[in-house]
């Protein structure tokens, strides 16, 4: 019918020429009963036709006037077609003389004029939609750049009953017909899925064969590890994904769409091409739901190898673990022991990919990136599992992993708008210090994202919550490609069980990792949550080099909020920081203050910060808040000025540094001359530890020069430490 309708656009083509592409078709007009006469006589060149009425008429009609008879109901001889060009007045058409091939001629007083269905308007119809098929070409041709579209389900062959027993190792099976999509693509990537009969079902790996896609008879090759006998069949190990992606492969790329539904698949689907697109229609309705300890869910090009061009969205990857929410006790099913490693979707090298809207639950990774470039990660929820209190279930090790390959690290990839979650456990007992809380602990994956080594990376937007140990994890291990340039802006942190962002430099060996930014983001402790950040001391690997922690909120944690312990050319600046030790079971300075900084760090800038006050804003002495505002442990390079306490009257202890404004260079305090007045009683001790150091004392009791200063007078002086005793040095 297609074909017919084409040649019958094709002859009219020259009568009625098509508007589109170049314009808008306009469509003709046909109404019912609309007629009128000539009120006047017409010469073949005249353009208006005077009528008795032009009741019922508008543009783009077509007037058919007769000439051999005046009747109504049929017309005897010739006529012509006219096309109402406009509507003059109450008794002139204007008009388009000689329409749809007829000729123009005269036309006497009298005659009528109808509008009625007849070829002009088919034809023109069929003008056009033959401009339209044409312009968007076979199968889409011209739009997708002769991309294919498939349906992953198009793909779902019927398994077949070859017949015969297998034995472990190789074998060749006939198939009758062979499946579309089993192609040279398949050998090496793809699995068949044999059950039925006798043995135990399994995935197999297509190793070679005679099958050419949609063949009527030929063979495959495969790897058997069990033995089969009866009525067994083979059949797709994917539901027709990997045949499809088989498929768009052989013809140069394309899409493979997944439709709505639950989908089992018993093997990875690997995605062996560039210029993949693969579309669910929905994370909550395209759903790839796995129970088997197979591998990787789907895999993106090949180690060692490169890809680009390769998308996928809007598809829940579950793989199913039987785990309760607050449930207790929990059992957890479908362990991966196996494959401890495995990840729903392992990237390989890609370039200019894109993953988004999708959801990866309850895998070793959600997603794993090797290598790669130019890429972007959107809108993915990752959820997982692993309370380190019960081993059954212990499975996510990271919602997102990034780690280099032999050849580069991964770089240059955005992160926009991810969550990272997890679950809650019962309600447990949880001792923090000297205070024992019955709360419901995060078992979520051990870490929301996990960065072995990355350059440029963005992380924009989005929510990170409920890890076992942290949120987000930086730690670099040994490659020649060290970790730089990682951002995280925007980020809603809601707490981890023990830090919500970490830097462990232990295991890096080979190069000094930098450039790490942490600015404007709002972590949440949840009462739960030992610290905010977590700098871990390195003791003998690479100290990391210029990290930057600017205009962040920080509330509600059980130890010490912001904990720095390694690190160099640290910069802290116009963060608000309060909520600290929030159950008072900590009295230490590393476990009970609002920013320590301790262990190797060194050349530290700690400027505009609000520090103090519990998570409420109550004042120091609350019953649960920090002990200190912001502690230094060791001698070093350090810049400390205008911190405020978060609340008045939070008045902090004498080794509390939060209101002294110093610059100390090798152990040795040096003034600032922007210190901010202070109460005699707010100076740190004056020792040979901090001589040289000035200060501005607003209640001295003498203000005679070189007199020892005592507080609780009403002199204004500047204070000088001699080594012993802070003195007067001017006023």
């Amino acid at each position: 019918m297609k074909r017919i309708l084409l040649i019958a656009a094709l002859s009219v083509a020259a009568a009625f020429p098509q508007s589109f592409p170049g314009t808008i078709y306009t469509p003709l007009v046909a109404k019912d009963n609309v007629q009128t006469s000539l009120a006047l006589a017409m010469g073949a060149a005249d353009t208006t036709a005077f009528v008795t009425s032009t009741t019922g008429w508008q543009a783009q009609m077509v007037a058919y006037i007769c000439d051999s008879s005046a009747s109504t109901t049929s017309c005897t001889g010739t006529f012509e077609a006219m096309l109402v060009t406009a509507v003059a007045g109450s008794n002139a058409l204007t008009v388009t003389r000689g329409y749809g091939g007829t000729t123009a001629g005269a036309h006497s007083a009298g005659k009528l004029l109808s509008n009625g269905p007849v070829s002009s308007y088919i034809s023109s119809l069929n003008a056009e939609l033959l401009a339209v098929e044409t312009a968007l070409g076979a199968n889409l041709a011209n739009v997708l750049s002769s991309q294919m579209i498939v349906s992953a389900s198009a793909y779902a062959f019927t398994p077949q009953t070859p017949g015969g027993s297998l034995s472990a190792g190789s074998a060749t099976i006939s198939l009758n017909p062979c499946p579309s999509g089993v192609n040279s693509y398949a050998v090496n990537k793809s699995f068949l899925y044999i059950s039925g009969g006798t043995g135990t079902a399994e995935p197999v790996l297509v190793t070679g064969g005679t099958c050419t896609s949609g063949s009527t008879t030929g063979t495959v090759i495969v790897t058997v590890a069990n033995s089969h006998g009866g009525a067994w069949t083979i059949g797709p190990a994917t539901f027709g994904w990997q045949e499809a992606v088989n498929s768009v492969c052989a013809s140069g790329g394309g899409i493979v769409t997944l439709g709505g539904g639950t989908f089992v698949p018993h093997a990875t689907v690997t995605i062996p091409c560039s210029g993949i697109r693969v579309w669910g229609q929905g994370a909550s309705t395209t759903i790839v739901r796995r129970t088997e300890d197979y591998g990787n869910t789907v895999t993106i090009g090949t180690a060692g190898g490169s890809i680009n061009d390769v998308d996928i969205e809007r598809i829940q990857f579950l793989h199913y673990n039987g785990f309760t929410y607050f449930a207790s006790p929990s059992t957890c099913i479908n362990q991966t022991p196996a494959h401890p490693a495995a990840a729903h979707i392992e990237s390989n090298n890609c370039v200019k990919c894109r993953l988004q809207n999708n959801w990866l639950y309850n895998m070793p990774y959600g997603i794993k990136i090797n290598g790669g470039a130019l890429s972007v990660y959107e809108q993915n929820s990752y959820l997982g599992t692993w309370d380190y209190l019960n081993s059954q279930c212990q499975y996510s090790i990271a919602g997102l992993q990034i780690n280099s390959v032999a050849t580069a690290s991964a770089q240059l990839l955005d992160f926009f708008a991810n969550t990272f979650g997890g679950y809650a456990s019962a309600t447990r007992s949880v001792t923090f210090g000297t205070s024992t809380q019955s709360i419901g602990e995060a078992v979520g994956p051990k870490y929301g994202i996990q960065i072995n080594s990355c350059e440029s990376c963005r992380f924009i937007g989005g929510e990170f919550g409920s890890t076992d140990s942290y949120n987000v994890l930086i730690s670099p291990q040994p490659s020649p490609y060290p970790t730089l340039e990682v951002s995280f802006n925007a980020v809603h942190f809601d707490g981890a069980r023990l830090a919500d962002f970490a830097i462990d430099t232990t295991n890096e060996s080979t190069g000094a990792m930098s450039s790490i930014t942490v600015d404007g983001n709002f972590f949440n402790g949840e009462l739960t949550t030992l610290n905010a950040i977590k700098i871990v001391n390195g003791i003998s690997s690479p100290q990391p080099i210029g990290l930057k922690f600017q205009g962040n909120m920080i509330n509600a944690y059980a130890s010490t909020c912001v904990d720095i312990e390694d690190g160099s050319g640290i910069t802290f600046v116009n963060n608000t920081v309060k909520g600290c030790n929030v159950y008072n079971g900590f009295s230490s300075a590393a476990a009970a203050s609002g920013v320590y900084i301790g262990g190797r760090a060194d050349r530290v800038t700690v400027l505009n910060n609000q520090i103090g006050g519990g998570y409420f804003f109550e004042t120091y002495g609350a019953s649960n808040h920090m002990v200190y505002g912001l502690s230094i442990a060791q001698l070093g390079t350090y810049s400390v000025c205008n911190n405020a306490p978060g609340v008045a009257g939070a008045t902090g202890t004498a080794t509390d540094t939060i209101y002294q404004c110093f610059q100390q260079i090798s152990g040795v305090n040096r003034p600032w001359s922007t210190a901010p007045a202070a109460t005699f009683a707010g100076l740190e001790t004056c020792s040979a530890t901090n001589a040289g150091a000035y200060a501005s004392v607003t209640d001295s009791s003498v203000n005679t020069w070189g007199t020892t200063i005592t507080g609780g007078g009403s002199n204004k002086v500047l204070a000088f430490c001699n080594g012993s005793n802070w003195t007067v040095a001017g006023k």
